[in-house]
């Protein structure tokens, strides 16, 4: 791949990056607002998802020095790694519903 085709890719995968952080971040929020049964699940997601997210940017810190025999293995690798956060994303728990207002 070419280096211009490269830097393309690689804006590109920031963006689904900063979406994915985005989407990490309103799960946090959710956590702030949980009841308190269910906000260690939560942050446990969260560290999770964070574990997650490390992982995808050294994966594409690794495709900046990559050569082009190497790059479809790197290439891959990173496609899993959003896939993988963005499962994670898709398995958190929703937050818990609002009690109803008591009787007056």
């Amino acid at each position: 791949m070419a280096y211009q085709q490269r830097e393309q890719y690689h804006d590109r995968l920031n963006e689904v990056v900063e979406d994915l952080d985005d989407n990490i971040a309103d799960l946090k929020a959710k956590a702030r607002i949980a009841a308190a049964i269910a906000r260690p699940e939560i942050e446990r997601r969260i560290e999770e998802l964070r574990r997650k997210r490390e992982v995808l940017r050294e994966r594409m810190d690794r495709m900046k020095s990559a050569g082009a025999n190497g790059w479809d293995d790197i290439k891959a690798g990173i496609h899993e790694a959003i896939e993988d956060i963005r499962r994670g994303l898709n398995d958190a728990p929703p937050p818990p519903p609002v009690p109803p207002a008591p009787p007056r």
